[in-house]
């Protein structure tokens, strides 16, 4: 993704890691991007496991997710940029299944942090977020509609 983003567009990519199982690891990350404009964090990752891990699940597929975003995005936005925040996730999130509604749930709280939270702080802002599944970008459109975002 880091190869074709550079190619098509011309843009400089940085591919970080992090352990997203740790809190404090997004705000950690995005020290590494004190004082640059960023223009875009794409976070692509998750867990699945029974009921018994829905706290690793939670803070994996949500919280450090939302700790990276409104870190990155507080520091870019101090710097003059304007972050585009996507988080790659799944269908779970939206029609959850009886053999893995624990991780279904952990991906809808995603979703719900991303459009009562984080739009909602940084699309004054002139930044945006998105949460893009399998079945799309669908969820862009319908939350920025639904917060009157621009």
């Amino acid at each position: 993704i880091a190869a074709d983003l550079k190619i098509r567009h011309a843009v400089s990519v940085a591919v970080e890691r992090y352990d997203a199982s740790l809190p404090g690891e997004g705000r950690r990350l995005a020290l590494t991007f004190a004082g640059r404009p960023v223009s875009a964090v794409v976070a692509f990752h998750g867990i699945m496991g029974d009921r018994d891990d829905f706290a690793a699940m939670l803070q994996v597929n949500c919280a450090s997710i939302a700790e990276l975003f409104e870190a990155v995005a507080d520091q870019s936005i101090q710097a003059g940029g304007k972050p585009v925040l996507a988080a790659v996730s799944s269908v779970a999130g939206d029609s959850g299944r009886q053999s893995n509604y624990p991780y279904g749930a952990s991906k809808a709280a995603l979703l719900t942090h991303l459009a009562s939270s984080t739009i909602l702080e940084y699309s004054g802002k002139g930044s945006t977020a998105s949460h893009v599944t399998g079945m799309g970008c669908h969820h862009r459109a319908a939350i920025r509609q639904s917060c009157n975002c621009r």
